[in-house]
């Protein structure tokens, strides 16, 4: 994420003054005023740097307000990830023309940075034209498991719905970061059948 760099500093003197910190070369400065004031100590972040996607090492100075220093506080390496996960082939895995209490779904995701969870859900059609958008209240959901390679897996517990109905799926990976939607229109028929047994 864009939070990329926090310094917890030493003030229990009201010393504190700012910090420096140079990543890929090009040096940031965020000052005590920006920093949050937690008594004995101060928390400075570094933040919405909009650095393009890869892997980086900060370095960080501190500051008195007598310009003393404290030089090559090194962070871990950490990685910028823009990139959203991909998500294929979803579908029902035994397709048929109706579907009753529950439905079995998969689908393939992939990620640079690896899939966080892919998670599988119902909702009802667009009201003005029913398309599916993936948008609405989950009807039904589930999170997938991973059963080889890169295919997920749920089972979608169906049983209270009964018409046209939408199976939307979507990966997001361990940076926030979510793929585009995916939708099936699906009907649903779990209506009890009624017999009229005459003599």
């Amino acid at each position: 994420n864009d939070k990329v760099v926090r310094v917890k500093a030493d003030d229990e003197f009201d010393q504190f003054d700012r910090m420096v910190t140079t990543i890929n070369g090009v040096s940031h400065t965020v000052s005590r005023s920006s920093c949050t004031d937690a008594g004995s100590y101060v928390l400075c972040d570094l933040q919405n740097l909009n650095l393009p996607a890869g892997t980086y090492t900060a370095s960080t100075t501190t500051y008195t307000k007598a310009n003393n220093r404290v030089d090559n506080l090194v962070s871990p390496s950490f990685t910028i990830d823009n990139s959203a996960p991909i998500l294929t082939n979803f579908q029902i895995t035994h397709t048929q023309a109706v579907y009753g209490s529950s439905v079995d779904v998969s689908a393939d995701a992939t990620d640079d940075n690896g899939i966080q969870n892919v998670t599988f859900y119902v909702t009802a059609p667009r009201a003005g034209d029913g398309v599916c958008d993936g948008n609405g209240s989950h009807l039904a959901s589930a999170t997938g498991t991973l059963s080889g390679g890169s295919t997920y897996t749920a089972s979608l517990d169906t049983s209270s719905l009964n018409g046209d109905y939408c199976l939307n799926a979507i990966a997001g990976d361990v940076a926030a970061n979510h793929s585009t939607i995916s939708h099936i229109k699906a009907t649903f028929d779990n209506n009890a059948q009624v017999f009229d047994i005459t003599n």
